[in-house]
């Protein structure tokens, strides 16, 4: 088991004529793995918390973490930029296996 995990997340921005200014943020390798924010910063928090909790969910489930592909191999849009999430496997466990209930 690993306890650090880097992957890079694509940040779709809203288009000038888009009602809806949320930026949408997936990660190229890991099906249904998305999340939202209305503000750069918020995005980039939702990102961290659904990466951490999708490989605390692949680690419990003993399913093989896929690898993050490399950066320069992923192909972007006009409004989308690349942010490389970092995960710390250690505090995410510590935090969930004591959590008070």
């Amino acid at each position: 088991m690993k306890n650090i995990y880097i992957y890079p997340a694509i940040f779709s921005y809203a288009n000038d004529n888009d009602d809806n200014d949320d930026i949408l943020v997936e990660f190229p390798n890991l099906d249904g793995v998305f999340t939202f924010g209305t503000r750069p910063k918020e995005a980039y928090y939702k990102a961290k918390n659904c990466l951490e909790s999708y490989l605390y969910r692949m680690e419990e489930r003993g399913k093989i973490i896929p690898e993050p592909p490399k950066k320069n191999d992923i192909k972007l849009k006009e409004n989308q930029v690349i942010e490389m999430i970092k995960v710390n496997m250690n505090l995410v466990r510590d935090e969930i296996h004591n959590k008070a209930v």
